[in-house]
């Protein structure tokens, strides 16, 4: 076994990033680094870009301030600079940015010409075959995405009818082949009155980057002449190429979740962050919010004065209302009811005769025919007075 002295070039992990920069940094400690743009993006004082390798799949995130000739995508620059190793806490890898001065554009790279130029030959071909949407109802969407894609759970919580409607077919979106297969697959699967959705989430510039694949370029061509198609990848600034071979292009999964409702003519979940309230809105809301507030906290201040100015009244009255069902009235004595003369009529009242009469005793002696004249005496008199 050797020993530690026998080793060369034994450093610590800091040194590391030191050893790779000696390596690379020529005499005058500059870079000049040459790749295609993948991505770009305007900052305040210059300009960000992601180039890529020619060779190998590799990508540089470069800055310079001035470029010769306005950046697009696929074009091949030459960017001049100084290297700074980009690490971050917590991560293994090691990045690296080049900090430039000034950007050559030299030409467009092949790699983008030929996709383009294979592009627009399908887009030729497709000039009068491409299905599109029509006003009758999509019976089933096929949707492509990655397994447990961000794309998917956006889809869901816009369209209802995805349980009955959509049916999602997962494969390695990281990978062209794998995509083109699951295109030819769900083509051969669908039914005339489906429809694809080819989806993905944000991603950076070389991910999103194998959606303009050949191989994926055509299967989706030839997945637009059999049926509808729909792309939804990225974020709404992203632009693919193969956008021009789709029959409706999205800016994001959830818009394509929206889209897919209405096509399938089912009801769709509202935007609630549509737009924000403006500043006077905002404003009058809290307002009435506070007006509100301060009304029913008056009404219950009220409530609580009413109750404690009634409540000896109330209080009182009970106990009085409780006494008098406690005690029991005195019994009256003969002396002090009324009399029988007190309480009949006078005598020249026929009405009042006629009411005492009937109010007698009748003595039942035995004699009935007596009492049966009596009440014949009685009858007519009392008919007589209520037919008046």
């Amino acid at each position: 076994m050797r020993s530690d002295s026998a080793w060369v070039g034994v450093k610590a992990v800091a040194d590391v990033r030191d050893a790779i920069l000696a390596k690379a940094r020529d005499r005058e400690g500059r870079f000049r680094i040459h790749g295609e743009v993948l991505d770009y993006r305007e900052v305040e004082d210059g300009w960000w870009a992601t180039l890529l390798d020619k060779t190998r799949p590799e990508t540089l995130d470069v800055f310079f301030r001035t470029s010769d000739r306005p950046l697009e995508r696929g074009l091949l620059v030459a960017v001049e600079g100084k290297l700074k190793v980009n690490k971050r806490a917590g991560e293994a890898t090691i990045g690296f940015q080049l900090l430039g001065d000034t950007c050559t554009v030299m030409h467009v790279a092949r790699r983008h010409h030929a996709r383009r130029s294979h592009i627009d030959q399908l887009c030729a071909a497709l000039a009068d075959k491409r299905k599109s949407f029509t006003t009758e109802p999509i019976e089933r969407f096929w949707i492509i995405c990655g397994p447990h894609s961000k794309a998917s759970s956006d889809i869901k919580r816009r369209f209802f009818g995805h349980k009955s409607k959509a049916r999602f077919v997962e494969c390695s979106i990281k990978d062209a082949a794998s995509i083109a297969q699951a295109i030819h697959e769900t083509v051969a699967a669908a039914g005339p009155k489906d429809a694809l959705l080819l989806t993905r989430g944000g991603g950076t510039a070389f991910e999103l980057d194998t959606f303009n694949d050949h191989r994926v370029a055509t299967a989706l061509a030839n997945a637009t002449r059999r049926l509808p198609t729909m792309l939804a990848i990225g974020h709404a600034n992203d632009e693919l190429l193969i956008r021009s071979l789709v029959s409706e292009v999205c800016d994001t999964p959830a818009h394509a979740g929206r889209r897919m409702a209405q096509l399938c003519h089912t009801y769709t979940k509202p935007n609630y962050t549509a737009e924000p309230l403006s500043g006077e809105l905002l404003r009058s809301v809290r307002r009435l919010v506070q007006r509100l507030g301060f009304q029913e906290r008056r009404s219950s201040e009220s409530a609580r004065r009413i109750s404690a100015a009634w409540a000896p009244l109330l209080f009182a009255v009970g106990a009085l209302v409780g006494w008098l069902a406690r005690t029991p009235l005195p019994a009256a004595s003969a002396n002090q009811l009324p009399t029988a003369s007190v309480l009949s009529a006078p005598a020249t009242s026929p009405h009042n005769q006629l009411a005492a009469n009937a109010r007698a005793p009748i003595e039942r002696s035995g004699n009935d025919s007596s009492s049966n004249a009596a009440g014949a005496a009685i009858q007519p008199e009392l008919g007589r007075r209520g037919g008046r």
